[in-house]
């Protein structure tokens, strides 16, 4: 399954506040790097760019051309896997051609699209495992910059007893789960399955709504007990509402559910936690750069995914989706 890994949840971007911004002035080598790693996927991707200066120039024109923004061809990135042994020099590929992924317009250059492939085959990478991640610069035996993290687990979803989960109005739905070491935090999608049937064109259909429950929520161990994610039932049926037409000529059917956890490693909940920590309303509004890089900025960290699909729906919450008042117009039969 190919991923692209700009990075995870709230990591669109690492930036820090201030009120003055050099951003022309002696050069200097800064590398921006990005990377998730995840044991099991059959090829991942890490963006490797460059903060660019100069002496003199338009900072918007230096944005637009690729050179201020990539490395050369000088530019070695590997991953070893300290716990094996084993290394593997990743490729450099322009994503824009070689997959179709074009980077959005915007202030800085959309083509090419320069990231660095790893393949599945190339590097074992179970849980528990090490990685150090280096960039360095033809010729030289430094790295230019390196991090290290480790290869976290699945968190793995403890669906109740019956299988069966229970959405209803002024109530709480428990999710239930288990993680390992060194996860921090977590997303929980949901994936709600249904079937159509058009009266007017006789025709059927099959849908899977995308419903983003949590993102880049804390994985935090209470007492002596399994974690517990708690969602509003109400947001349930507020949910289908919104993504479904209200329709007489359209017949629907509830299918199942499929329950997805997407585990992120320690340096993101470090770099959520520094990004959150001057938010308030008394904050300096200076917010601190977090990375994990020994030079420049960027993170990276780990990632695991786990679903369970299938799951069914009680019967007290089938009869609320063909009759509360939020869905009755929905025609769920």
């Amino acid at each position: 399954m190919k991923k692209i890994i700009y990075g995870l949840f709230f990591l669109s971007f690492i930036s820090s506040c201030t009120n003055e911004i050099d951003l022309f002035g002696e050069w200097e080598n800064v590398p921006v790097v990005y990377g998730l790693i995840e044991a099991g996927s059959s090829e991942e991707y890490i963006r490797l760019e460059k903060v660019f200066r100069g002496i003199d120039g338009n900072a918007f024109d230096a944005a637009l051309t690729a050179d201020s923004l990539y490395y050369t061809e000088d530019a070695v990135v590997q991953i070893e896997n300290v716990t094996t042994g084993e290394s593997t020099i990743l490729q450099k590929v322009n994503a824009s051609e070689t997959l179709g992924w074009d980077r959005e317009d915007g202030l800085f250059a959309s083509d090419p699209n320069y990231l660095y492939k790893i393949e599945d085959d190339a590097l074992t990478r179970n849980t528990g495992d090490d990685l150090r991640f280096t960039v360095t610069m033809s010729g030289e035996e430094t790295p230019l910059t390196e991090a290290v993290t480790k290869v976290i687990q699945p968190i793995d979803y403890k669906a109740p007893s019956t299988d069966l989960i229970s959405f209803k109005p002024d109530r709480d739905t428990r999710f239930i789960y288990e993680f390992g070491p060194n996860t921090g935090v977590f997303d929980l999608v949901i994936y709600i399955n249904i079937d159509e049937f058009d009266l007017v064109a006789n025709e059927a259909s099959s849908k899977s709504l995308k419903w983003i429950v949590a993102t880049a929520e804390n994985a935090v161990q209470v007492g002596l007990g399994l974690p517990v994610y708690e969602l509003r039932g109400d947001n349930f049926f507020s949910f289908l509402l919104g993504e479904l037409d209200e329709d007489p000529n359209v017949i629907r059917f509830f299918k199942d559910i499929d329950v997805e956890f997407i585990a992120g490693g320690l340096e993101l909940k470090a770099f959520n936690d520094i990004a959150l920590a001057n938010t308030g309303i008394t904050s300096s509004q200076e917010v601190p750069t977090y990375t994990n890089l020994s030079n420049g900025l960027g993170i990276i960290s780990s990632k695991a995914s786990s679903r369970v699909n299938g799951l069914d729906l009680t019967s007290d919450s089938k009869d609320l989706l063909r009759n509360s008042e939020l869905t009755e117009k929905l025609n769920f039969e």
